[in-house]
């Protein structure tokens, strides 16, 4: 798997918790290890508003291959439009319809 695939899926990740979809997360997630209600309480219990970064910082994440099939993601997330030490870690899989996520954490890192 290369780190442009799973470019993509970061952005879709990031936005939705960025418009507080997080019933859109839960339902897409591949493994549904983390709930709705987690999702919004990591976020909720970090001071600031979740904001989008600018286009360029969604390359600045921390890309591990597990396998050609299979990557973990860290990023650090924006609070009030500066980068935070919040950070989302997801797995992407390979699926026969592309790829899927499966949301790991939101933690302080």
């Amino acid at each position: 798997m290369q780190k442009a695939e799973a470019n993509g899926i970061l952005v879709k990740i990031v936005t939705k918790l960025v418009e507080g979809e997080y019933l859109w997360l839960f339902t897409n997630d591949n493994s549904k290890n983390i709930t709705e209600t987690e999702l919004k309480a990591a976020i909720k219990a970090y001071p600031g508003t979740p904001t989008l970064p600018p286009k360029g910082a969604f390359n600045d994440f921390d890309f591990y291959e597990i396998s050609d099939e299979e990557a973990s993601v860290d990023f650090d997330l924006w609070i009030n439009d500066i980068k935070s030490d919040l950070t989302l870690s997801f797995t992407i899989q390979k699926t026969l319809n592309g790829y899927g996520y499966q949301i790991d954490n939101i933690h302080v890192l």
